[in-house]
């Protein structure tokens, strides 16, 4: 869909894109030629990558409300560890 080469896509970083734009700049360090390509991006493919920063976005919510919730379990719990010594 972007008719770009598939080690570009992969290597690809947000800061390169401008979804706006509709243009994906490939970095000099990613491209076989050159020159830079500029990528200019269809509708479609613009809206998935609006897809994928949006999952993105709501996977690390995720994640920090997960860590969160393990965090105020363990606290709550209040564990103890450690070496009780003779009980007896």
């Amino acid at each position: 869909m972007t008719l770009s080469r598939k080690s570009e896509l992969l290597l690809a970083r947000w800061k390169d894109l401008d979804l706006d734009a509709g243009e994906w700049l490939v970095p000099a360090e990613n491209a076989r030629t050159a020159k830079p390509p500029v990528v200019y991006l269809s509708i479609q493919v613009a809206e998935m990558f609006y897809i994928v920063a949006e999952y993105g976005e709501q996977r690390k919510k995720m994640l920090q409300w997960w860590g969160d919730y393990v965090d105020s379990v363990v606290t709550e719990s209040k564990v103890i560890v450690g070496n009780f010594g003779d009980v007896g």
